[in-house]
């Protein structure tokens, strides 16, 4: 499975850390892996849309959707 690379992963946690550190402990550690798990579905998702962007059949140049009318 992709998974989001591990330096992403420690930049959130220590930021989310960093700004929920006056909370309760508790409360600070379910924010911060309730951002990382996002943060993690969001990678997987841009990674999936990256891949499916074109087709197998598809005789565009790479990078260039010419039936979406715009690069990606």
């Amino acid at each position: 499975m992709i998974q989001a690379p591990e330096p992403l992963i420690r930049s959130i946690e220590k930021l989310y850390m960093d700004i929920t550190e006056p909370l309760d402990p508790y409360v600070a550690l379910a924010l911060t892996n309730l951002s990382v798990k996002v943060a993690e579905m969001a990678y997987l998702m841009g990674h999936q849309d990256g891949n499916s962007s074109q087709s197998p059949n598809c005789d565009c140049p790479p990078g260039v959707c010419l039936g979406l009318g715009k690069a990606f």
